[in-house]
C-alpha cells in the first residue's frame, strides 16, 4: 500500500503480475521491493513491479541415516523445510535467503539450516552455524528484516521464541517472549511483528481495551516498552472481523479485512496515532471471491533486478 493513500473511501488497485499457480502458497514481507515466494515444491525470488522471477535452486535434506543407541527403530527420521526467510544487509548489499529445517519428530538430533546469498553467476545453498532443533511457532505471525536483522518466529527448547538472524554476520540470537515480560506470556493471543519506527514490534490480537503493543528498545538486554491504546466501541467494531497488518512509514496502523467478513468485501482500516482518528478503505477491483490475501505495508517499486 502507498504511504499515502487518499482519504476517499475506495481505491481501485492496478493491475497485478502473475506468477505460477503451484508456486505461489506463502509470500514473503517485501524486501527493497524484492519478494520471495515459496510453496511445497518450489521457491522463487520475484520483482512484483517487473513481474520477473528466478527460481531459486533446490534445498536437499537428509533422507534417512542410522541412529545408533535410540528407541526410534533404526531411522532418523526425514527433513522438513519449516520456514524460508528473505533478508538484506545493508552494509554489504546483499540480499541472502535463510533456510530453516527441522526433523519429521521433534528433538531427535539437531538441524542444519542453510543460507542463499543471492547476486550473479553460479547459487548455491551453504550450511550455517550452530545446529539447532527448532519447530514453527503458530502463535507468532509474520516476518521482518529491519536494519539488516530478520525476524521470526519458533520454538526453540521448549520455549516460544523470536530467532534474530543478522543477515551480515549470519549468527542467531533468541529472544524468549515468555520470561521477558511482566504480564508473563502474551498467549492466549497471536502475535504479530511489525516495524514500529525502525524497531522491531509486537501487536498482540487478545486485547480487550484496543490496540497493545510492545516494542523491543534494546536488542541486547530484551528490554521492551509496552503501549496501550483504548478504542471506543465504534472504533473496535471498525477493525472487527480484520487482520492486523502492521505500521506504514507515516505512522498508521494498519487492518486488512479477513474470512469472516462479507463475502466479496476487502477494504483496509487506518488508525492515525497521532490525531486518533479511524478511517476505511474500500479495494475494488476483484472479480472473483479471495480465498487468501496478503497485506504489504510500504512497498517501494524497483525496476532494477539483483540476479
Amino acid at each position: 500500500m502507498p504511504h499515502n493513500p487518499d482519504d476517499n473511501s475506495s481505491l481501485v488497485p492496478t493491475s497485478c503480475k502473475s506468477f505460477p499457480k503451484q508456486v505461489a502458497s506463502y509470500a514473503s514481507t517485501p524486501v527493497c521491493g524484492v519478494v520471495l515466494l515459496h510453496g511445497w515444491r518450489k521457491q522463487v525470488i520475484c520483482n512484483p513491479a517487473t513481474g520477473e522471477f528466478r527460481t531459486l535452486p533446490r534445498v536437499f535434506l537428509k533422507e534417512k541415516n542410522l541412529l545408533a543407541k535410540s528407541n526410534y527403530r533404526d531411522t532418523i527420521p526425514k527433513e522438513k523445510i519449516v520456514g524460508m526467510y528473505l533478508g538484506y544487509d545493508p552494509k554489504g548489499k546483499e540480499f541472502k535467503v535463510l533456510c530453516m529445517t527441522a526433523s519429521l519428530r521433534y528433538g531427535v538430533r539437531d538441524n542444519t539450516h542453510r543460507v542463499l546469498t543471492l547476486g550473479p553467476g553460479k547459487r548455491f545453498w551453504r550450511p550455517v552455524e550452530p545446529k539447532f532443533s527448532l519447530v514453527k511457532n503458530r502463535n507468532i505471525i509474520g516476518d521482518i528484516c529491519i536494519n539488516g536483522v530478520l525476524y521470526f518466529g519458533a520454538w526453540f527448547e521448549q520455549y516460544s521464541t523470536i530467532v534474530c538472524f543478522d543477515v551480515g554476520s549470519e549468527k542467531f540470537r533468541f529472544i524468549y517472549t515468555n520470561e521477558d515480560h511482566e504480564d508473563s506470556y502474551f498467549i492466549p493471543g497471536n502475535l504479530t511483528l511489525f516495524n514500529y519506527k525502525d524497531k522491531l514490534a509486537l501487536q498482540e490480537d487478545s486485547s480487550q481495551d484496543g490496540l497493545m503493543f510492545w516494542v523491543l528498545e534494546d536488542a541486547e538486554t530484551h528490554e521492551w516498552s509496552k503501549h496501550i491504546y483504548e478504542l471506543s466501541a465504534l472504533e473496535k467494531d471498525m477493525i472487527r472481523y480484520t487482520m492486523f497488518v502492521g505500521m506504514t512509514g507515516t505512522g498508521e496502523f494498519v487492518w486488512s479485512s479477513s474470512y469472516n467478513g462479507p463475502p466479496h468485501s476487502l477494504y483496509l482500516t487506518f488508525y492515525n496515532l497521532e490525531s486518533g482518528t479511524f478511517r476505511k478503505v474500500n479495494i475494488q477491483g476483484f472479480k472473483h471471491r479471495f480465498t487468501s490475501i496478503q497485506t504489504c505495508l510500504d512497498y517501494v517499486e524497483d525496476v532494477k533486478w539483483l540476479m
